[in-house]
């Protein structure tokens, strides 16, 4: 019975060890699977920064250029207005420009007679052009 008692603990032994061996390797085989799975993670983790990074740079990008926008909208409605005002002769030449008479002129925009006759030689012919040109 000693003998067969001897050779059960030496199978049981060498199934353990059999069994430490596969499992050391398996523990191995997780070990460097972890450590890929560490090293794509660490990849993604400065990605995502570059990313976070050049995401806030050009929300300040964008924010500059509404401003630069709004001033340049502003600075275009000054000119517009200053235009208006340094520019009397506009709305003469609009009114020659939709029909107006030398009388018009003078009565409405308060011009004298060679400065409405002048507005109305010059632009009448464009509206007598358009008109002939189909425009």
């Amino acid at each position: 019975m000693t003998i067969a008692l001897a050779i059960a603990l030496v199978l049981l032994a060498a199934v353990f060890a059999v069994m430490a061996r596969h499992w050391r390797k398996r523990i191995r085989s997780l070990e460097n699977g972890n450590l890929a799975l560490n090293r794509r993670l660490a990849h993604l983790e400065q990605a995502l920064s570059g990313l976070t990074n050049g995401s806030m740079n050009m929300g300040g990008r964008v924010v500059r250029m509404e401003t630069h926008l709004r001033e340049l909208r502003d600075g275009q409605d000054r000119l517009t207005q200053v235009s208006d005002a340094t520019q009397p002769y506009g709305p003469a030449i609009r009114m020659v420009q939709g029909g107006a008479s030398v009388e018009d002129l003078i009565t409405n925009c308060n011009l004298t007679r060679s400065e409405a006759e002048l507005i109305h030689r010059m632009h009448a012919s464009d509206r007598e052009d358009r008109a002939v040109n189909g425009d």
